[in-house]
């Protein structure tokens, strides 16, 4: 029996008087100045104790939100962060089959806000469980708890694909790998909270990568929204109590390492049986970033899920792009994570040239050549190094994501 998470969406749109984002949100509902928004209808198929609502947006901490269910306050939401975005998980009361109503009632006048609504239920599915790993793989198993927000609190800003795995212990171990990482004070690191004591063990997410919210000081399109769907396939186990070690890493032993090179574990992510790595992939959130220590199986599993989102141009592959898109500044202001998005490896390289002062024009490739460049396993072509994937008169990326495995 394999939990696996429904998504009843629920769409609000607060103020924006001028409609700026109406066509990027069409089926969001305005809420009027100091009034209550009109509910929102939703049919609950199979009742559960499971539910929960995830609320994101911009500037909600301008707001002021009451939260509505069936006429009855539920929650109140009064400070979003400081990047603009925030995302919120509150948990529902136990709801029974039929059709409910979310509401939304301002505090405070709204003033250009944009709200999403997920509600979301995980409940029972005898789904099988795909194994990720090929039958003679080493795996170590690592279970612990998440929480975004105390992560954020410890000055761990999540993106969405990289968590930090809190209190972990190891459930299966190789050769002693797993009891190495943990015992290391330079990976498993303290922090102290009003818990106490926290030991944090920082989790890259295998074989994906999704849109950058910081890197170089700089932000992708869609890094925020790719968070808030990890965050609503995660749901309260992404947010979770000291007590509840409800998540599972499992890592793949290869090189005789589970580590990247800025020492985080790499693993796939679990939630009773649901990978959320290929998740993110098949929601269009996030891209196969293929290295020759993803198995066969795997990586033929995330290609398939990134073509299909492709296809559907879901998630951030509506407004994918070879053409590298500028970086975006960082500073924390409201804004609407929309508009072209790069691959992420692709984009990181060419806003590391921009911000040394490199300019548009074939010296990029050079660029790339002379300080980032990446071996490759398996490309078009038969091509050997990332740099010759990379059109030098345009500087567009010439494959997709899902054509090319790294070595590692």
């Amino acid at each position: 029996m394999v939990s696996t998470h429904k998504l009843l969406q629920i769409q609000q749109r607060f103020g924006d008087p001028q409609d700026k984002l109406a066509s990027l949100a069409p089926n969001f509902q305005k809420v009027n100045s100091g009034q209550p928004g009109s509910p929102v209808k939703f049919q609950v198929e199979t009742a559960g104790k499971e539910a929960f609502a995830l609320i994101q947006g911009y500037d909600l901490d301008k707001s002021g939100l009451k939260v509505l269910l069936d006429g009855q306050v539920v929650g109140n939401l009064s400070q979003g962060s400081n990047s603009g975005w925030s995302t919120f998980i509150l948990p529902l009361p136990d709801l029974s089959k039929g059709e409910h109503q979310l509401q939304f009632a301002p505090g405070d006048a709204p003033d250009n806000s944009l709200i999403a609504t997920a509600i979301v239920q995980w409940n029972p599915s005898n789904g099988p469980i795909e194994n990720p790993f090929p039958e003679d793989a080493e795996t170590v198993v690592f279970r612990g708890w998440v929480n975004l927000d105390l992560q954020r609190q410890l000055g761990g800003s999540p993106d969405g694909d990289t968590i930090w795995l809190l209190d972990s212990e190891v459930v299966e171990d190789i050769r002693g790998i797993g009891a190495d990482a943990l015992a290391d004070p330079k990976i498993n690191k303290e922090r102290q909270h009003a818990l106490g004591t926290v030991k944090r063990l920082p989790i890259r997410f295998q074989g994906i990568d999704t849109p950058e919210t910081h890197a170089l000081g700089s932000r992708q399109n869609y890094g925020f929204l790719a968070l808030a769907k990890l965050e609503e396939i995660g749901g309260k186990r992404f947010f979770g109590q000291r007590s509840e070690l409800a998540v599972e890493v499992r890592c793949s032993v290869h090189k005789d390492s589970i580590l990247d090179p800025n020492q985080r574990v790499l693993g796939y992510v679990t939630l009773d049986g649901l990978n959320v790595n290929a998740e993110m992939v098949r929601l269009g959130y996030a891209f196969p970033f293929l290295y020759d220590s993803v198995s066969l199986a795997m990586q033929q599993r995330l290609r398939e899920y990134a073509e299909a989102a492709s296809t559907a141009e879901a998630g951030a592959w509506r407004e994918y792009t070879s053409i590298p898109a500028d970086p975006l500044p960082a500073q924390k202001q409201s804004f609407a994570d929309f508009g072209p998005v790069n691959f992420p490896t692709f984009w990181r390289r060419w806003a590391e040239y921009r911000k040394s002062g490199g300019l548009p024009g074939p010296s990029f490739v050079e660029w790339v050549k002379e300080k980032k460049d990446k071996p490759l396993l398996v490309a078009p072509q038969g091509a050997k190094l990332f740099s010759e994937l990379i059109d030098p008169s345009s500087n567009r990326l010439l494959v997709k994501p899902w054509e090319i495995v790294f070595k590692e």
